[in-house]
């Protein structure tokens, strides 16, 4: 299994400069990541029965979208905009990752939460 990611010199060779102190990050069971921020990103926005998603333009995945105050001006924005339901929009928006309950069973599946809706794009795809 893999213990960590351990940074590399332009040859390819590990980075020691002492015991104490080397280029090794380490995963710390059962901590989860939360950052600061909120990324700005640029997605084909899906909204259909109650269900929100989100294509990433960067990455080309799909992601389940959480219910939040603004995903909820999305779905306004976005009944205005598409006569048809579950067609997508290009969207930027702003929002961090995390680990979400699941629609389907009881497991937790990476979700995108949106923090900040900025506009939709109506006719626009992702550039490639």
């Amino acid at each position: 299994t893999l213990s960590g990611l351990t940074q590399l010199d332009a040859e390819g060779k590990e980075i020691i400069t002492s015991p104490q102190r080397n280029f090794t990050l380490v995963r710390i069971a059962n901590k989860t990541f939360k950052p600061k921020h909120s990324i700005p990103a640029e997605g084909m926005f899906t909204y259909y029965a109650d269900a929100h998603s989100i294509k990433l333009c960067a990455t080309n995945k799909s992601y389940p979208v959480a219910l939040t105050k603004e995903t909820a001006k999305m779905e306004r924005d976005y009944s205005t905009l598409t006569k048809s339901p579950g067609a997508p929009l290009l969207a930027h928006v702003e929002g961090v990752f995390e680990m979400r309950p699941s629609m389907e069973g009881d497991k937790e599946e990476m979700t995108f939460v949106i923090q900040k809706f900025i506009k939709f794009l109506p006719g626009e795809n992702c550039r490639q």
